[in-house]
């Protein structure tokens, strides 16, 4: 069942194909690690996978550093091919993310997208506990903020267009309500979520560290002071300009 939240933005229930997956399972087979931002643990654990061959899919996001990619898991890699024949889009990135409960959350935020596609979605599966996210507009002068929630039901997919991500932030807020108070959704396995980020990304680095493709211009791999500075232009500019900061 599809259900259309902006222009190029929807949902998906209940994906047949993955009816069976099982978040333990997963939590088995995927190496979770810790992230830094700031010089903290971010509040989930992450591991990224990808598919590749000699040269590795990068994705720069504002963080300390981040986990190694490593080769797509058997489980992970069915999720991706499901999803990518359903979407008809290329993926080979994904980020994934260990909600463990109500306490682990993401801040507001825009994907940033020097290292994504350009003009392709950032499509997330869900398994797992129910969590809400939330939606709003950027800041325009003079402008009342849209805000919008969504529920990301277990088994679900999704699907963030290139528009929406440019003119709308993103996050999953802590939920710290008692347990009485939670439906069976929000309560199921415990409250544990896994979430699964997947986009086509178009910038590559080897094993000497270049890096090459969309990305090209910026040679670091992790993000220093200037793409931390482009990384907040883009969380906040609704008028963001790709090519002015990018090419």
């Amino acid at each position: 069942m599809e259900t259309k939240i902006l222009d190029d933005t929807y949902i998906i229930y209940d994906i047949n194909e993955l009816k069976d997956i099982d978040i333990n399972k997963l939590k088995e087979e995927i190496n979770f690690q810790s992230m830094y931002s700031q010089g903290a643990p971010v509040p989930r654990m992450v591991a990224i996978q990808g598919i590749f061959e000699d040269i590795k899919p990068l994705y720069r996001h504002p963080c300390d550093s981040q986990p190694e990619i490593t080769h797509m898991t058997p489980t992970v890699e069915k999720i991706c091919n499901v999803i990518s024949n359903k979407l008809n889009q290329k993926l080979n990135h994904v980020l994934i993310q260990l909600y463990r409960n109500g306490n682990d959350m993401i801040g507001e935020h825009s994907d940033k997208t020097l290292d994504i596609e350009k003009n392709t979605s950032i499509v997330c599966y869900s398994v797992g506990a129910m969590r809400e996210m939330r939606l709003r507009t950027k800041k325009i002068e003079n402008k009342e903020r849209e805000h919008m929630r969504i529920k990301l039901n277990h088994n679900s997919i999704f699907v963030l267009g290139w528009e929406t991500n440019k003119k709308w932030v993103h996050y999953i807020n802590q939920d710290k309500r008692p347990q009485f108070e939670k439906s069976p959704d929000e309560l199921f396995n415990s409250g544990e979520r896994i979430s699964f980020t997947f986009r086509n990304i178009a910038t590559y680095i080897d094993d000497d560290g270049v890096i090459t493709g969309q990305g090209k211009k910026f040679q670091q791999k992790d993000t220093d002071i200037e793409l931390l500075k482009i990384f907040s232009k883009e969380n906040h500019m609704s008028d963001f300009d790709w090519d002015t900061y990018y090419l």
